[in-house]
C-alpha cells in the first residue's frame, strides 16, 4: 500500500527493492543491466542498449553497443539451462560476443554449462551489483548473413547493400527480400556482422536525457523498451510525481502509456516479427 504522501516513484521504487531482494525476476536484471552497464559504465550518449531482438529460433534479452557489441542472455534463478546451448548457438549466428547473466549462487552451475563454450558469464550478486566471472571470447565462425539481415529493420537492410554494393533498381513487394539477400550474401559474414552492428547502434532512444532521471531507475528497461517521445515521457513523469491518494492508473496516464507502449511494441514487430521469449 502506498501512502497519502508518497508518490508512485516512490512505491515503485520500493516495489523493485522487494523484488530485487527477495523474488529476482528478468526484469530486475535487464534494469541492473540498464542502469550499471548503460547508465552507469558507458554512458547515454556513447552506448545504445536494445532488448528482445530474435535471432534465429531464439530471443535474445539484450544487445549493448559501444564500439564492441555484447548480446546477454539472462538466467534468473527461475529458468533453467536446459535450452542454453540451442540459444547460444543461435547468439552466434549474428553476435560475435555473447554474455549469461545469472544469479551469483548458480554461478558454478553455468561455468560448468559454459565448459566449452565462447560465452562469458556475468552474475547478479544479491547486493545488486554486477560481476564479470568470465570474459566472453570472440567467436566468429557461426555468423550468417541470413540471420544478421532478419535482424534488422528492412530500411536498414537496404541500405547496408547500398552502402557497399551501390544503389539498387527499386524492387516488387515480394521479390524485394530475396533480391536484397542474394547481395548480401555476397559480403563477408564478419564484415556483414561490423555493417549490422552500425545499424543497430545507431536505433538511439528519444528521449536520451530521461534515462538519467531517478524517478526512471525501478521502470528503466520498460522505458528503454517502450521508447515514448517527449510529450510522452513527460506524461509518464507526471504519473510518478502522482501522490498516493491519487487514482494510479488515471485516465489520462492510462491512454499516454498505452500509446506509448503500442508505438514501442510497433517499431518492435517490425525488427522481431514477433516472438516470446525462450527461457
Amino acid at each position: 500500500m502506498m501512502g497519502s504522501d508518497e508518490t508512485i516513484a516512490d512505491g515503485l521504487s520500493r516495489l523493485h527493492a522487494t523484488l530485487q531482494k527477495n523474488y529476482r525476476v528478468e526484469t530486475v536484471y535487464k534494469n541492473a543491466i540498464a542502469r550499471k552497464l548503460l547508465v552507469g559504465r558507458h554512458g547515454l550518449r556513447s552506448a545504445t542498449l536494445l532488448q528482445e531482438l530474435r535471432v534465429n529460433n531464439s530471443i535474445v534479452d539484450m544487445v549493448l553497443l559501444n564500439g564492441v557489441c555484447d548480446a546477454f542472455e539472462i538466467k534468473t534463478e527461475f529458468d533453467s539451462p536446459d535450452k542454453l546451448r540451442k540459444q547460444l548457438d543461435d547468439y552466434y549466428r549474428a553476435f560475435t560476443r555473447v554474455t549469461v547473466v545469472c544469479d551469483e549462487l548458480k554461478a558454478s552451475q553455468y561455468l560448468d554449462h559454459l565448459a566449452d563454450s565462447p560465452a562469458g558469464l556475468m552474475v547478479y550478486t544479491r547486493k545488486g551489483t554486477l560481476r564479470l566471472v568470465r570474459e566472453p571470447q570472440v567467436h566468429t565462425a557461426g555468423l550468417n548473413v541470413e540471420t544478421m539481415m532478419a535482424v534488422l529493420r528492412q530500411a536498414e537492410y537496404m541500405d547496408v547493400v547500398h552502402s557497399t554494393l551501390g544503389p539498387q533498381p527499386e524492387q516488387p513487394n515480394t521479390l524485394r527480400y530475396r533480391h536484397y539477400l542474394s547481395l548480401a550474401e555476397t559480403i563477408a559474414p564478419t564484415h556483414y556482422a561490423e555493417l549490422m552492428e552500425q545499424r543497430l547502434k545507431a536505433r538511439r532512444p528519444r528521449e536520451t536525457d530521461a534515462l538519467g532521471n531517478p524517478q526512471v531507475a525501478p521502470i528503466i528497461s520498460s522505458f528503454l523498451r517502450v521508447n515514448p517521445t517527449q510529450s510522452q515521457y513527460q506524461n509518464i513523469v507526471d504519473w510518478l510525481n502522482e501522490g498516493g491518494h491519487n487514482d494510479v492508473l488515471s485516465v489520462p496516464t492510462r491512454q499516454a502509456v498505452r500509446t506509448a507502449r503500442h508505438q514501442g511494441t510497433g517499431a518492435r514487430d517490425q525488427s522481431l516479427g514477433g516472438g516470446t521469449s525462450d527461457h
